[in-house]
């Protein structure tokens, strides 16, 4: 490259949020996406969210969910569905009901404590039963009294102990070690739950999982820390698994942590990824330690392997600011965490998140004040990052490729500019005698498919099926991607 830079683009807010906003008594606290958990049904041509709820801040007063007695703080995984992605139901069901309500949308997924589900809708799995499936973080723990909840270590190890209200103990038990069970549905409704654990691990936070068609194996990512054979002593960041039947896993491997060019007070605590043309893109939610310091945007990393990661852009924030009195405003930036699989829309990329005040641990009573609800957020296709080149003009010459068809296709805006083209061999330099190898004709358009022309095209006839490179000169230019077909 020369005279361009790599410039980020922050995805822009829907102007109609927020799509959903608190409604149910199991959502009083808190309503939130977190980590890949919209996913949309190409079959159906439906939206479906996997989303947390929350009815309380504190430990007490429990509730009855499901049969079971549960801490007031206790995490509910519950569904939405949207035909459009916009307006979105929350169809209500016996399956599991809350307190004296018999019909809500909430859903069996886990046994005790949990953070929100990954969820990926599998249409390549031969099994009907197993099109859905879930990667569950869950504490495993029962309340058989009333009580306050409380954690007590001892030299035997981790206790769960119930406490009166006078602060006296009245039952405790041995802690057993959290982790990860997968769970399978035919519908995203019901759930049939993989016994035992997938494997031990510390990790209150969103998770995401996919299948990479490159190696041919389930891929998640977590905060897969605290293993009882392994501990990444690093604070909060991302870890790896992978697996060939969604059953059994391999062991964490530590991939992106903050690093030197981070505030000192930065961490990782979450990081929805989905595979986009190709390309792992990770949605970082930063967090910050101690927690009254100001919350940081989300940024954006990207991965060709999904171990060796690149913090892009100048770790740009990846949704504009909004406007003061919005409801995501939360004080500036407020905390913000995208939760979804990237769903390409037509000539945008969406991506949903949840917002709430960034100074919201501070005062566990202000349970309203929790996550206010789900938004949207657009990007234009291929628009997270572009190559900028201002008005004196800049230069790319791209690796070598093996064309896959006699066209070339631009995304770009030079709508106020110009850019032109010229095909060269694999080491950039033009070909005589190669018509393609002339500048192309001028460029001067927004759009996310332009072909770029010559008076006459010879690519295929002398060229197609041997590596080339592409010049592309450009100037008042952004460029988001370029493609042959």
């Amino acid at each position: 490259m020369d005279c361009l830079q790599r410039r980020g683009h922050p995805a822009k807010r829907y102007p109609g949020n927020p799509l959903i906003v608190k409604q149910f008594p199991w959502e009083a606290a808190r309503i939130q996406v977190y980590g890949r958990c919209v996913v949309y049904n190409e079959e159906q041509k439906l939206f479906q969210m996997f989303y947390l709820a929350m009815p309380g801040c504190e430990h007490y007063p429990n509730v009855r969910v499901g049969g079971d007695t549960k801490v007031g703080h206790v995490t509910l995984p519950a569904y939405a569905e949207s035909k459009d992605g916009i307006h979105w139901e929350r169809p209500l069901r016996p399956d599991v009901p809350f307190e004296d309500i018999a019909e809500t949308n909430l859903l069996d997924l886990h046994r005790g404590q949990s953070f929100e589900a990954g969820v990926l809708w599998d249409p390549r799995d031969p099994d009907p039963a197993r099109r859905y499936k879930a990667f569950v973080w869950d504490q495993e723990f029962e309340m058989p009294l009333p009580g306050k909840m409380d954690w007590a270590r001892t030299e035997q190890g981790t206790v769960l102990r119930i406490l009166d209200d006078d602060g006296k103990v009245i039952f405790e038990q041995p802690w057993a070690m959290p982790g990860i069970r997968v769970a399978f549905s035919p519908d995203a409704i019901h759930w049939a739950n993989q016994p035992g654990w997938a494997f031990h691990c510390s990790s209150d936070t969103g998770n995401s999982v996919l299948y990479d068609p490159t190696i041919g194996k389930y891929v998640a990512f977590g905060r897969f820390s605290g293993t009882p054979t392994k501990r990444f002593s690093v604070g909060r960041a991302v870890s790896r698994v992978e697996s060939e039947d969604f059953i059994h896993w391999s062991q964490p491997e530590l991939v992106l942590t903050a690093d030197d060019q981070d505030p000192e007070s930065f961490q990782i605590n979450s990081m929805p990824v989905d595979i986009y043309e190709g390309v792992y893109i990770g949605l970082i939610e930063p967090d910050v330690r101690p927690l009254h310091h100001p919350a940081r945007p989300p940024q954006l990393a990207t991965s060709r392997d999904g171990r060796y990661w690149t913090r892009a852009a100048g770790r740009f924030p990846i949704i504009e600011k909004p406007d003061e009195g919005a409801w995501d405003y939360c004080g500036g930036m407020g905390w913000v965490r995208p939760g979804t699989s990237l769903v390409v829309r037509d000539d945008e990329v969406w991506m949903y998140y949840s917002a709430g005040p960034s100074e919201m641990y501070e005062d566990s009573e202000s349970a309203a004040d929790w996550f206010l609800g789900v938004g949207l957020a657009k990007w234009r296709r291929d628009g997270f990052i572009s190559l900028h080149a201002d008005e004196r003009g800049g230069e790319l010459l791209t690796k070598a490729f093996v064309a896959d068809g006699p066209d070339v296709h631009l995304n770009i805006d030079c709508a106020r500019g110009e850019a032109t083209v010229r095909i060269c061999d694999h080491q950039g330099v033009p070909m005589p005698g190669l018509k393609v190898s002339e500048p192309s004709e001028p460029i001067r358009v927004n759009h996310i498919d332009t072909v770029v022309r010559w008076p006459e095209n010879d690519l295929a006839e002398k060229r197609l099926g041997k590596p080339i490179t592409l010049e592309i000169r450009m100037a008042n230019a952004d460029l988001y991607s370029f493609w042959t077909a």
